[in-house]
């Protein structure tokens, strides 16, 4: 027994170990954030902006959150900074998206359109336009989705190829008044320059590092310039109804890399803007709210409570299995024994009733049973019998022979 109870422990120790092993496994990787897209504010690595998401949430006055949500599910009760960063210039909008987007910077909201870097494209090819594709939420990147499930997030599948269906960036972009055009060279390679301040920038950064071939052209004159790179606009924004827009064509100053290696404070203050509410939207990088079980203990804390509840079932199954205390010496000693029912029954008898009452016991029972049917003649032949009896010495009792003697006797009757 004491070898079964050390074994079963021994298993209950491993599955522990192993299930917190598991578990800060998972909270190493989600700590780093690598599981991720590149752009997430939930990615600690050098593609990530979880330090300005973090920078932002410490300074005091800032309501800094992360959207999961479609667009038109956010519903801010006041304007708000809505951050798009690591969007890519070809991703589509779906109609509600545009619509209620247009709705919120009309309202005061200021949107920050942050786009993933392009490399320089050569002279062979044109412009990538970007495939349309079946879109029913805000604009998305092109990113590979995630592959590693991420409790309260998930990712979604990418979307399927549908020429009729949602806006396209660049159609949005021409009604806010600019194009998108991408540098050229020779063949296809990454481009390592310094965007400078222009003069309606005023006291930005005189510089800032720069790896993107993307630029915009077109820009209405409501567009204010405030950086160019080789001669072209790569940021600039503009009053938008009650709000205003702001798109920049690379994003290496807002990730981690890029906040570590080349601050700029003033263009990140001229970024965010008046709200002091700031919203990262993550849907648009495939990372979408996902509120399970499993998704609601996380939010809540309950993880604790649910390893308790796993404890207290495994002891439940280990009591059931194998008792704690051995049997009692006296319980041992009271078991009936015997082959069957029969001795068993005989041996109960044997303990319960003395060998010399054991006719009496059986005519009382016999009383009790029969009650008032019991006839007078019936009545006058057991006492007869049972007087015999009880006269008899001990040797000379016989119990079972009084009892087939007082059985005929009553057939008869």
């Amino acid at each position: 027994m004491n070898r079964g109870l050390a074994l079963i422990a021994a298993i209950l120790a491993l599955l522990a170990v192993l299930v917190l092993g598991v578990m800060h496994l998972f909270e190493l990787r989600y700590k780093r954030g690598d599981v991720y897209p590149p752009h997430s504010t939930l990615r600690a690595d050098p593609l990530g902006a979880k330090a300005i998401f973090d920078v932002l949430g410490a300074m005091p006055g800032f309501d800094v959150r992360r959207n999961f949500r479609p667009l038109v599910r956010l519903k801010p009760p006041q304007p708000i900074t809505l951050a798009y960063v690591g969007v890519g210039y070809e991703a589509r909008w779906g109609e509600d998206e545009l619509r209620e987007f247009e709705s919120l910077v009309s309202k005061g909201t200021r949107a920050v359109f942050v786009f993933a870097h392009e490399f320089k494209t050569t002279s062979s090819q044109r412009l990538a336009t970007g495939a349309p594709r079946k879109r029913q939420r805000g604009p998305r990147a092109q990113t590979p989705p995630l592959t590693t499930p991420i409790p309260g997030v998930s990712p979604q599948p990418p979307p399927a190829e549908d020429e009729g269906e949602g806006v396209a960036f660049r159609d949005a972009a021409a009604r806010w008044g600019f194009a998108f055009d991408i540098a050229q060279d020779e063949e296809r390679t990454a481009l390592h320059a310094k965007a400078e301040r222009t003069d309606d920038a005023g006291d930005l950064e005189p510089s800032v590092p720069w790896h993107s071939a993307l630029y915009f052209k077109g820009l209405g004159p409501q567009w204010r310039v405030l950086y160019r790179c080789n001669g072209v606009p790569v940021i600039a924004e503009r009053d938008y109804d009650g709000g205003s827009i702001v798109i920049a064509s690379d994003s290496f100053f807002l990730t981690n890399e890029g906040l570590r290696d080349a601050r700029a404070p003033k263009l990140l203050t001229r970024l965010i803007g008046p709200p002091r509410t700031i919203v990262f939207d993550e849907e648009h990088l495939g990372v979408i709210e996902d509120m399970n079980v499993a998704a609601l203990a996380r939010k809540y804390g309950l993880e604790g409570a649910l390893l308790a509840a796993l404890v207290v079932a495994a002891l439940f199954v280990w009591k059931n299995a194998v008792p704690f205390l051995p049997p009692h010496p006296d319980r041992l000693a009271t078991d009936v024994t015997g082959a069957d029912a029969t001795e068993g029954f005989v041996n109960l008898l044997r303990r319960s009733i003395p060998t010399g009452q054991i006719l009496a016991a059986c005519v009382n029972e016999w009383r009790k049973a029969r009650g008032r049917r019991i006839r007078p003649e019936e009545l006058a032949h057991v006492e007869t019998v049972l007087r015999g009896h009880d006269g008899r010495g001990i040797s000379g009792k016989d119990a079972a022979a009084a009892y087939r003697t007082i059985a005929d006797g009553l057939k008869r009757r």
